[in-house]
């Protein structure tokens, strides 16, 4: 994907766009798939704008106009199907079972490298530091990325009280967000296909004046253009499926560092855990 995309532009004009402009910009990103074959003239009328608002926000990008703009957007669609004779290409280059675990591994191996390469230590400190002296903290995950979510928000709250989950088929969302404000965090996590859901929420917090965090797979991916702060993973595995060992390095990296922040806190919380994990014998010790 070409790093001057419809995202990085939308990144780079976000914050002098009107409202109008605005609400045309969160509609490409959440519904990127639907806007890619809709009309100049059924955005808008969705949208409730005109149909030359929509051309003039093309134009605004840097397009000639929509229909360029549009074009861009059907080849994100395009690239992000899995095509069956992807599928077909790698099944044909494995040519045994002991082929598989070691091209896995080694990929895993090879996105673990490229993401501690390439992450923003700056960034990471600072998510880190908003961790600690947020008033309360937001783990949003959906659908795949839900199990990462999940993982991360149990983790930190051996250390903290203030942490919330917000993952799978959550329920009750309004009443989880309703007190959400100025001095809490949010930390989203999505990749490709991005969960629309997911972005919503975030743009949600961001209204309410709340930090966001997004771990993601690109700094020009729809969460980053809505994030304070980025961390940026690599996932590629092969046709079948994503991989999730960098997002999860980075995660324990950040229950990590966030445990020796809080080392007394986190030393008493284990202990205590420990002691109800004895009484209740629900393991065995």
């Amino acid at each position: 994907m070409s790093k001057d995309n419809i995202y990085s532009r939308i990144q780079r004009k976000n914050k002098i766009f009107g409202t109008k402009q605005k609400r045309i910009a969160s509609y490409i990103l959440n519904n990127t798939s639907e806007v890619a074959f809709l009309t100049a003239l059924k955005l808008g009328q969705k949208l409730d704008v005109s149909e030359t608002t929509v051309i003039r926000f093309a134009i605004s990008l840097g397009y000639v106009g929509f229909t360029e703009m549009q074009k861009e957007l059907q080849d994100i669609v395009k690239n992000k199907l899995i095509k069956t004779s992807d599928i077909k290409r790698y099944s044909d280059s494995v040519r045994d079972e002991g082929d598989i675990i070691d091209n896995v591994f080694n990929s895993d191996i090879e996105n673990i490298r490229n993401t501690l390469n390439n992450i923003s230590r700056d960034s990471f400190n600072r998510l880190i530091d908003e961790i600690i002296k947020a008033n309360f903290i937001y783990v949003v995950g959906l659908r795949v990325p839900g199990s990462l979510a999940y993982i991360m928000g149990v983790s930190l709250q051996l250390f903290l009280n203030n942490v919330t989950v917000i993952s799978y088929g959550v329920t009750a969302l309004a009443e989880r967000l309703i007190n959400i404000g100025k001095n809490d965090l949010l930390i989203g996590i999505s990749f490709p296909i991005y969960t629309s859901r997911t972005i919503e929420i975030m743009e949600f917090a961001k209204e309410k004046g709340v930090t966001i965090a997004a771990i993601t797979d690109s700094i020009i991916s729809p969460l980053s253009t809505i994030a304070d702060i980025s961390l940026t993973t690599t996932t590629k595995l092969n046709p079948f499926i994503e991989s999730f060992s960098a997002p999860m390095s980075l995660i324990n990296a950040i229950i990590t560092a966030v445990g020796i922040r809080k080392k007394e806190k986190a030393l008493k919380s284990l202990s205590e855990l420990e002691y109800v994990l004895r009484k209740l014998k629900i393991y065995s010790m």
